[in-house]
């Protein structure tokens, strides 16, 4: 495929005086590109040697690409993408040849419309990607080939890629326990059993991941195999049963050097024999092949999918990861605003560091602080849209530049500067955590701990899961080290990774885009005990009422959106901000999502899990809409409450 054969279909502006006018309204510019994109596609489409490739019909053939011209108007550009995906022989696309085509498809996009069509009409990656997979359907190719590692995993990194998509879960348990068993750390001990944790993670990640593959895997094969059998009940929802008991900290019956990962194994190992006792020899035999055949091709695919460590190397339109060698990792610690790096392996080796190591190089940081040369913050930096990256850097001086390269080989940055325990999470994690390029931030609130982690490699459960996992091996790095003599032997101070800003830096940071300032909310009022309360009486009212608390919440924001009636206060202090010029625009769009909110039902999507069919599809987003007139749910919630 040729780029210099694309030519790119472009609005037509004209002048008048001074003042630039569109000829034509978003609508009519949306239509025209896409009736354009659309001629371009079916000429293609319809060539006999794709005809002979597609599994559709030439009627099915003419809707598909009028469907990709209207969600994709992109010129003549996917009309090249099928034609090089034409000429690719066997079902396998190389990763490659897709972050190409879909990058065409972005620049063809946001070349053929202008800025403001582009921005009301145009759906973003999922636009693309839906394109992508039905320009794969023209061609024969099914297209899970294409996104081997799923298609939220791809989305995520084109939709989910800037700051504020970044997820924050919190937890307390570290200093309630402490507080508990009256243990009290030196700010040295507090430090490295945070940093001896996050080191052990690094090394033990992949068997985490490991554990959480085969949990999800044995169990989906077991109801696979077992549904035609006569006790297929039994085995329906044991992934769901063995939730109830997942073991999130090593317990008191786990060995003194067992890590965490190989005590949550063996608890697993157990639970499934336990529920496979009476399962038949010959189901069993099966189920046994079936394990060993995902094994070898699914899971090393799925620890590589989902490794942190890695870093991110933002795209123009999105992100790779890139692989960081276990024996080179390095866990970033930030002092006094300063950044440290901290080797995680012996030198020449893939063995973890030793925590006395570990203990002196901190116990150092804390004896000098880094005063004699101070770097500045990257604050600024990490508010950048990831989209402008590319270019931002061409422009960096060399020393920036290697200063930022040398923090990408740490996947964990844990900042020990205190953060304030009564700010919300959205505000709390307003200070130094890097640009963006690694996959998990930990905040030191001086009563919680707060980790800070990047969607693509987290998910909200998991991301929510893992932060117990380590908030209770801390607390065990804690009691070992409160057990331990002092210090007695300061080791070298680890390496000042030294971040300064030249003229020609801070001239190019100030003009590239930064994302949006974001809005959140935190709410300390969500009942859990009287949701499932509600859910166990439903449930004994009718079998048939198995609903969800995802259900209840979806009910119950429908319900919300026609019945909320804003106060008084608020819409006097909005009316008053609308008369000044600085906030009129924010406070009119403020008014109107208010008081028109009645007039709508709102679709709402959910992340649904979809790990436990496939671990590397992650989530599967769906929409849901409340059916409040055809159940009258208004009147009925009228009647009850």
């Amino acid at each position: 495929m040729s780029l210099c054969t694309i030519f790119i279909y472009k609005p037509k502006i004209y002048q008048s005086g001074n003042t630039t006018h569109k000829y034509m309204n978003i609508t009519k510019q949306h239509k025209i590109a896409s009736i354009k994109t659309a001629n371009n596609l079916k000429t293609v489409a319809t060539k006999p040697r794709i005809q002979q490739a597609s599994r559709l019909s030439l009627p099915e053939i003419e809707a598909v690409t009028e469907l990709i011209a209207q969600i994709v108007p992109a010129g003549n550009v996917p009309g090249v993408v099928l034609n090089g995906l034409a000429r690719l022989s066997g079902k396998a696309i190389p990763p490659k040849s897709i972050k190409r085509d879909i990058d065409l498809l972005f620049k063809g996009v946001e070349q053929t419309l202008d800025k403001a069509v582009y921005s009301a009409v145009f759906a973003g990656p999922a636009a693309v990607i839906w394109g992508y997979q039905n320009l794969l359907k023209l061609v024969g190719k099914r297209p899970d080939d294409a996104f081997p590692e799923g298609v939220w995993q791809f989305y995520i990194e084109y939709a989910l890629r800037n700051d504020t998509s970044h997820h924050t879960n919190e937890t307390h348990g570290f200093d309630t326990a402490l507080r508990q068993h009256q243990i009290q750390l030196t700010p040295v001990d507090r430090l490295t059993a945070w940093a001896m944790t996050s080191i052990h993670l690094l090394h033990h990640y992949n068997a985490i991941l490991e554990n959480e593959w085969r949990e999800r895997i044995y169990t989906r094969l077991l109801r696979d195999i077992t549904a035609k059998h006569s006790g297929h009940k039994h085995y329906t929802n044991v992934y769901r049963t063995w939730q109830q008991f997942i073991p999130y900290k090593r317990g008191a019956d786990a060995a003194s050097t067992e890590p965490y990962h190989q005590y949550r194994r063996q608890k697993f190992d157990k639970f499934i024999q336990t529920i496979t006792t009476d399962l038949p020899a010959s189901l069993r035999k099966e189920w046994h092949t079936q394990i060993h055949i995902a094994e070898r091709n699914w899971l090393p695919a799925y620890q590589q999918q989902m490794s942190i460590l890695s870093y991110l190397n933002a795209g123009r339109y999105g992100e790779l990861r890139t692989h960081i060698p276990l024996a080179k990792a390095q866990l970033g610690l930030i002092s006094g605003g300063n950044y440290y790096l901290m080797p995680i392996c012996v030198p020449g080796s893939t063995r973890p560091v030793h925590v006395r190591t570990v203990r002196s190089q901190i116990a150092a940081l804390f004896q000098t602080p880094q005063t004699d040369c101070p770097s500045e913050g990257l604050r600024e930096l990490a508010c950048i849209r990831r989209a402008s990256w590319p270019n931002l850097r061409k422009q960096l001086t060399p020393a920036l530049t290697q200063a930022l390269n040398t923090l990408r080989l740490a996947p964990i940055l844990l900042n020990a500067d205190p953060r304030p325990y009564h700010l919300p999470l959205a505000e709390l994690r307003q200070t130094e955590r890097g640009i963006g390029d690694h996959p998990l931030t930990i905040f030191d609130t001086g009563q919680t701990f707060v980790f800070d982690q990047s969607h693509i490699f987290f998910d909200g459960t998991w991301g929510a899961g893992l932060a117990e996992i380590l908030t209770n091996e801390a607390l065990a790095w804690a009691v070992y080290l409160e057990q331990m003599p002092p210090v007695s032997t300061v080791g070298k101070r680890p390496y000042h990774v030294q971040i300064n800003f030249q003229t020609k830096d801070l001239q190019a940071i100030s003009t590239a885009p930064r994302i949006p300032a974001e809005a959140s909310a935190e709410s300390d009022q969500a009942n859990i005990k009287a949701i499932i309360g509600l859910r166990k009486l439903l449930k004994r009212r009718s079998d048939l009422l198995g609903l969800t608390v995802n259900d209840l919440l979806v009910l119950y924001r429908g319900l919300h959106a026609v019945t909320y009636k804003p106060k008084l206060e608020l819409l006097s202090a909005l009316e008053t901000l609308k008369k000044h010029a600085a906030s009129q625009s924010a406070a009119k769009a403020a008014l109107t999502a208010i008081t028109q909110t009645s007039q709508i039902n709102p679709p709402i999507l959910i992340p649904i899990d979809a790990s436990q069919h496939n671990p590397a599809n992650r989530l599967y987003p769906l929409v849901f809409e409340v059916p409040l007139a055809e159940l009258d749910l208004l009147n009925l919630h009228q009647y009850t409450v």
